[in-house]
């Protein structure tokens, strides 16, 4: 937690208002907790009588990599694409303005997102990752990954996509943040994934996948404005 220190003469004056409106005292305000007894010292003050009120806020989350995809139609440095076993090679990852009559008007920031076949369906027999930088997570006692999606799959066959957390040292999967992302969300939605305890503590990736049979597709999955965020 955070605190403020907030001060006035006299609190009878009903234009100091309420406790969260008095002003801060003296500069004391965002003070950090000193754990395991939190002790702020400051002078006497030199009014005859003066109230105080500690405030106690929980501080913004911090946020230690974001990416929008805006740096140009590549993949971002650091990222990486591949496919799994049972990939034909007919849907890639993509970055640019997505241009599909039954997709999006645009990306969720502009002008650019990163998505599956851009401008075109999304294609059979695919199965396809797309791999965040290693972010390190080995101080973090809690974390959370936000982004924005586009969904628009076939629901009637196999056709989806997954969120996994990878250990960054070999590429082995810590955990399943989405199993199944599918259907229709008809404009872009946020989300946000808290982290299990077994993914902190660790040089992490994070594991974009996208799955589709023999069908030819749909629009796909689109994805902009990844943020991973710490308290």
């Amino acid at each position: 937690m955070k605190y403020n220190l907030r001060s006035i003469v006299d609190p009878s004056d009903p234009l100091n208002g309420e406790l969260a409106d008095w002003p801060i005292f003296s500069g004391n305000q965002d003070i950090e907790a000193t754990p395991p007894e939190n002790t702020l010292s400051l002078p006497y003050p030199a009014d005859a009588e003066r109230f105080f009120a500690v405030e106690e806020f929980r501080p913004p989350p911090v946020t230690i990599y974001s990416e929008n995809f805006d740096g140009g139609a590549v993949i971002p440095v650091g990222w990486s694409t591949g496919a799994h076993i049972g990939d034909t090679g007919t849907t890639q990852w993509e970055v640019g303005i997505p241009t599909h009559n039954l997709g999006p008007p645009g990306a969720a920031s502009a002008p650019n997102c990163v998505g599956t076949n851009l401008a075109t369906e999304y294609g059979p027999d695919t199965n396809i990752f797309l791999r965040t930088p290693s972010i390190d997570l080995t101080a973090a006692g809690a974390a959370t990954v936000n982004y924005d999606q586009f969904v628009y799959t076939d629901t009637f066959f196999q056709d989806f996509g997954t969120l996994r957390v990878l250990d960054a040292t070999d590429d082995s999967v810590i955990a399943v943040l989405e199993a199944v992302v599918e259907g229709a969300s008809f404009d872009w939605i946020h989300v946000s994934n808290p982290l299990p305890a077994e993914a902190l503590g660790k040089m992490v990736k994070f594991e974009f996948g996208f799955v589709a049979d023999d069908i030819t597709g749909d629009v796909g999955w689109l994805i902009d404005n990844v943020e991973v965020t710490i308290p």
